[in-house]
């Protein structure tokens, strides 16, 4: 998915795992640069089998969130205001 998570304003890419290999946040630095991969450093490192996800502001705190159906039950993702995440799926009322 394109996206904005790391909150510079500029068009990211986000993808999260399937059956295998690793979660992916590639960060657009501009300029043609290319980032390394940021999803460990983010928090976007979930262990779920992905099959979609989508981004919005679920606690309102004016920054993006995102949650990620999986096979079995979903993450969703609460931005930490210094761009990490934290899984906020127990407190959402999802079991993992």
């Amino acid at each position: 998915m394109l996206t904005n998570l790391d909150g510079q304003g500029l068009t990211d890419a986000y993808i999260p795992k399937d059956l295998i290999g690793e979660n992916a946040y590639w960060s657009n630095v501009g300029d043609g640069q290319q980032s390394s991969n940021q999803a460990v450093a983010m928090g976007l490192d979930t262990e779920c089998k992905a099959m979609g996800y989508d981004n919005a502001d679920l606690n309102g705190d004016g920054e993006l969130d995102t949650c990620i159906s999986c096979i079995g039950f979903p993450f969703c993702l609460l931005s930490d205001g210094d761009g990490g995440y934290y899984n906020a799926s127990l407190s959402m009322g999802f079991s993992i």
